[in-house]
């Protein structure tokens, strides 16, 4: 799955990289949401 939310990110970032967005905290969120899940399972 966090390979999945890695790769989406990626490109969701590259489609993105001309514009404003910055999906940094989005992507630190899906990180910790990941760690999270690991953890606890």
């Amino acid at each position: 799955m966090q390979q999945a939310l890695i790769e989406l990110l990626s490109d969701l970032h590259h489609l993105c990289h001309t514009c404003d967005l910055d999906l940094a905290p989005l992507f630190q969120a899906a990180t910790l949401v990941y760690d999270r899940e690991a953890h606890a399972a």
